[in-house]
């Protein structure tokens, strides 16, 4: 479900620019290799206390399955030049990508973060400037109690516009995989966070923790989307391979989606984005646990939301969000997520569209709020 992010037309258009400008040629050197989600830290500055910086809400680190490349926050710079046998100036590595990962950073807790269709890692790692800025609660939170925030960053946007899409949640999972077990298995608790678009690539991410015997997080907080079993009857959208432009735009203005992406400028940069994020959600098709005992005739039966999930439930907490004028995914689509744990399960109810996260300052601020509130709850008094 496309989440476009606050800007107006010209920031936009200039956005892109500079995006295509910095990409440079190595990122169409690195093809099909580079086709890996990247993790991104924080859009805020690091706060300084006594005269010294801080380290910010989050750190970046970008990975790639065969040389693996970090920009963060010079203490966790410092940490993978350490481990870099070309030293701080020396060649980026695959071994300094993975020392940026280790729980030398000074972390209470980690969340793990997954944009929208359309969107970016700024989704949740940027406050905006100016009359456009739009504090977080969540950031907020972050900076003030040591807790680092990881966003994911899908190919074929931003930083990464030159790189080819992932289409499918399940292929955005196996490449996450290697690059967040390191986070993982540092001993750190974590939480995750998703919406829309982002929480069927999180949730098949989750199944592979699971499959791999990976630390599961404290709690995962999800909005906007579907249960992953939704019958393809009930799915609220088009399918987007089967639309000509006119059609897909009308298609994507179903999701409260501003109006100047839909600019003649602004929709060239666009589309191939949204249709590939479309494509991901579109054609995914939730493949049971084989272990686990599941008519898979219930799974075609419209009726039978409120029975098994088609795979083992997981031992974590769930919070749930639906937005009150979303047009698309109301609360009973939402609801049934309550299959997939056994840890214990809230919907709530935000007061705004689907794109509230984007264009509503109060809905997020309240939502963000009552996340803040789960995680505390959840993972806030682990210690290290």
């Amino acid at each position: 479900m496309p989440c476009i992010v606050w800007r107006s037309e010209e920031e936009l258009r200039k956005y892109f620019r500079d995006q295509l400008s910095t990409a440079g040629p190595e990122a169409e050197e690195n093809g099909n290799a580079a086709n890996t989600p990247h993790l991104h830290g924080g859009g805020s500055n690091g706060a300084t206390v006594n005269g010294e910086a801080q380290l910010p809400a989050a750190r970046q680190a970008v990975m790639q399955p065969s040389c693996g490349t970090v920009a963060m926050s010079p203490t966790a710079a410092r940490v993978a030049a350490a481990a870099s046998e070309g030293g701080p100036t020396g060649p980026s590595t695959g071994k300094a990508a993975a020392a940026c990962l280790r729980p030398d950073v000074l972390s209470r807790m980690r969340i793990l973060a997954f944009h929208s269709a359309g969107n970016a890692e700024d989704m949740w790692t940027s406050e905006g400037t100016g009359v456009r800025r739009s504090p977080s609660p969540l950031l907020e939170w972050c900076r003030s109690s040591d807790v680092e925030m990881l966003a994911v960053q899908m190919p074929g946007r931003g930083s990464r516009a030159r790189e080819p899409f992932i289409t499918t949640a399940q292929a955005a999972a196996r490449e996450l995989l290697p690059v967040v077990q390191p986070l993982l298995e540092s001993g750190v608790p974590y939480a995750v966070l998703s919406h829309s678009f982002g929480t069927w690539i999180c949730f098949e991410l989750l199944r592979a923790v699971r499959r791999a015997g990976l630390p599961l997080p404290r709690i995962w907080c999800l909005s906007a989307m579907p249960y992953p079993d939704v019958p393809y009857s009930l799915r609220p959208w088009r399918q987007q391979r089967a639309l000509g432009d006119a059609d897909f735009q009308e298609e994507v203005r179903g999701w409260d989606v501003n109006e100047v992406v839909f600019t003649p400028d602004m929709w060239q940069l666009y589309e191939p984005i949204l249709r590939a994020d479309c494509t991901v959600f579109d054609e995914y098709e939730l493949q049971p646990d084989d272990p686990y005992k599941y008519d898979a005739r219930q799974a075609a039966d419209a009726d039978s939301v409120a029975g098994l999930a088609p795979l083992e439930p997981f031992d974590f907490p769930i919070e749930a969000f639906w937005g009150n004028t979303d047009r698309r995914v109301r609360s009973e689509l939402v609801a049934p997520w309550a299959r997939y744990t056994r840890a214990g399960f809230r919907l709530t109810e935000v007061a705004g569209n689907h794109l509230w996260p984007i264009n509503n300052r109060e809905a997020k601020t309240a939502w963000l709020n009552q996340v803040v509130q789960a995680m505390n709850q959840a993972v806030l008094l682990t210690k290290k």
